[in-house]
């Protein structure tokens, strides 16, 4: 404050009034900010809630195409000495013409791993461990397999098959062709706006379908979240970059829920800045509001203190001549209350003192005059 009173006055009202106008300003900031950051958790929650419903969703969709393999394993009986029945062959055949989920129709195994149905697959041996957990007697389904004869990328899902004598004789799997859009139509709507993408990643992180064609059976661009993700089992949405040739690019917000089947998990997301698009618009807005009020007021309060002072200054300078003796010329009026006092009181002196100053002019005449 010791300062301030060594300052012009018009500084003095300047400052003070940008200290105001600051103090306002920064209150306001300080309960806007909190509500921008509800509204970008907000967001957060919304998207990771989304891709908890989405993954519900598959789940859903897989345990249909599983319950439908477990009716049909259920719906004969499976000797392959010397070869399938009839009954097993047309029951096979008649399922293949309604894929629903299985674009890549169906694939029969015996208690080896080895194809027998269709003709494609016979004789191939299936060595993934997730068959053997199917050939076991636990239903599966597989993460990214190759199929002969055009090493064409697929999932498969498997039920074990029974013999008459109850004992596991193969397994009946439903293949899912990831050529196809059988799996990415069903993510496609959480692709959002320009740079949202959505995807499905087996155990691996291998990603098996996607609404960005690049990133398919590989590890994509956010393998390092979506690993650590698979390896807990636990829905999460944070910020990651994205990988491109190994090298991170710009971040991106992603969601990721786990699936109960096979292991996978769902994630999707934008980049950052189109996921907080409004909300980084809206505190520039902030931002910049608050630097035009703060510059106006500034303005105002030098333009207003301005007002005050000159007329201050004038009487100043009045005063300063009134001092040095000049009582001649009149104060002139001012507009103003306080300062028209003032400079009213000025005029009252100037008129007094030059009163003053004939009568004693004039009593000093007087006296040379008797003197003389």
């Amino acid at each position: 404050m010791a300062i301030l009173t060594r300052l012009p006055l018009q500084r003095r009202i300047m400052l003070l009034v940008a200290g105001g106008l600051g103090l306002t300003l920064l209150a306001a900031a300080l309960v806007g900010l909190p509500v921008i950051a509800q509204s970008t958790d907000r967001i957060l929650q919304e998207r990771l809630l989304l891709a908890r419903m989405q993954a519900a969703h598959l789940d859903e969709r897989l345990s249909m195409a599983l319950t439908r393999l477990e009716g049909l394993a259920l719906a004969a009986r499976w000797d392959f000495a010397p070869g399938l029945s009839g009954q097993a062959t047309d029951l096979l055949e008649a399922s293949t013409t309604t894929p629903d989920l299985f674009s890549g129709g169906l694939i029969v195994v015996d208690a080896a791993g080895r194809g027998i149905w269709p003709d494609r697959y016979r004789g191939v041996v299936f060595m993934d461990p997730v068959v053997r957990q199917a050939l076991s007697g636990r239903p599966a389904v597989t993460g990214l397999v190759r199929l002969p004869p055009e090493n064409s990328p697929a999932v498969i899902m498997l039920v074990p098959l029974q013999n008459a004598a109850g004992a596991i004789a193969g397994a009946l799997g439903g293949i899912i062709d990831l050529r196809q859009e059988t799996l990415t139509q069903l993510i496609a709507p959480l692709a959002f706006g320009r740079t949202g993408h959505a995807v499905i990643v087996d155990r691996n992180g291998i990603v098996l379908a996607g609404t960005e064609v690049h990133e398919r059976f590989t590890g994509g661009e956010h393998p390092d979240f979506f690993g650590a993700l698979i390896g807990t089992r636990r829905a999460h949405i944070g910020r990651t970059p994205e990988i491109e040739n190994g090298e991170p690019k710009e971040m991106h917000v992603m969601a990721f829920a786990p699936l109960a089947f096979g292991n996978w998990g769902l994630g999707f997301g934008q980049s950052e800045w189109e996921v907080f698009q409004h909300e980084r618009r809206l505190q520039r807005q902030i931002l910049l509001l608050g630097v035009a009020l703060l510059a106006l007021g500034v303005w105002f309060a030098w333009r207003d203190a301005g007002v005050i002072t000159a007329p201050l200054r004038r009487l100043t300078g009045v005063a300063q001549r009134i001092a040095r003796g000049d009582l001649e010329s009149p104060v002139l009026p001012e507009v103003g209350y306080e300062v028209g006092l003032l400079a009213a009181a000025l005029e009252t002196m100037r008129d007094s003192l030059q009163r003053t100053r004939a009568e004693l002019q004039r009593g000093a005449d007087v006296h040379r005059a008797e003197r003389a």
